[in-house]
């Protein structure tokens, strides 16, 4: 929702206010990898919201969010039927990084039970309050492994480096399929070393269909998807261009 706050004058933060005071449960829930929705406005909104029982959810402390026996999934502070939770390594869209705490976030907030444990009912207990830690600035998570990614010249923008938008534009880049030729992704598809060098040397039987035509379909595939992709070359400079502010 954090990409809509702007969409209305003035927010939401009044009418969470008013939610919050009229007994509605609310539950806000951010990934601690979340780029779009950064879990840290996220806080601060929910610092923000003032409601009639602000300055207890602000004094409540962070507890972890216990998912199973053995699984903590984030941190939660929480006060009657308003919380907040980090999630950790989970990015935009948590459900789709941590399913499982997602769902226990989800369900513990519906039937009325504390995000953290799941066994306080705080319908019955509407001065609940979780203990613990002021903040989580403390809790570090061991970085994930930046791994090798694939350039794809549909999405050069978001999923090509500067150097390589440099080398498909200067020409030295071999395209297959779309795709940048690396070591990375000849691993992760070997028919790529096939399909580039079929489409870049161009040569054929000649037996028969038009002289230098190949008569192979994998052929004729593979070199019209590398004369399309230096068709797209203007594309990709406009877009460095843009980037760079060139």
């Amino acid at each position: 929702m954090c990409r809509y706050w702007r969409l209305f004058r003035g927010g939401y933060l009044k009418d969470l206010s008013y939610l919050i005071d009229n007994g509605i449960k609310v539950a806000l829930v951010y990934g601690d990898r979340d780029y779009a929705c950064n879990w840290i406005g996220g806080e601060a909104v929910s610092l923000a919201v003032n409601y009639s029982h602000a300055s207890d959810f602000a004094a409540a402390g962070y507890a972890n969010i216990s998912v199973n026996s053995s699984y903590v999934g984030g941190m939660v502070r929480q006060f009657g039927n308003f919380s907040f939770s980090r999630v950790f390594q989970a990015g935009h869209e948590v459900p789709a990084y941590q399913p499982e705490t997602a769902y226990e976030i989800f369900r513990r907030a519906l039937f009325n039970l504390d995000i953290a444990t799941g066994q306080e009912d705080t319908a019955k207990n509407d001065s609940f309050a979780t203990i613990g830690l002021p903040d989580t600035w403390s809790i570090k998570d061991t970085p994930h492994e930046t791994k090798e990614h694939i350039c794809y010249t549909l999405a050069s923008s978001s999923s090509c480096t500067d150097e390589q938008l440099q080398s498909i534009i200067d020409g030295s880049a071999l395209i297959s399929k779309y795709i940048l030729v690396d070591n990375y992704t000849l691993g992760q598809f070997p028919g790529l070393a096939t399909a580039g060098n079929e489409s870049g040397n161009g040569s054929g039987s000649g037996n028969g269909n038009g002289g230098n035509e190949s008569g192979n379909d994998d052929n004729d595939s593979s070199a019209t998807i590398v004369a399309m992709s230096s068709g797209m070359w203007f594309l990709i400079a406009v877009t460095v261009m843009a980037t760079t502010g060139v």
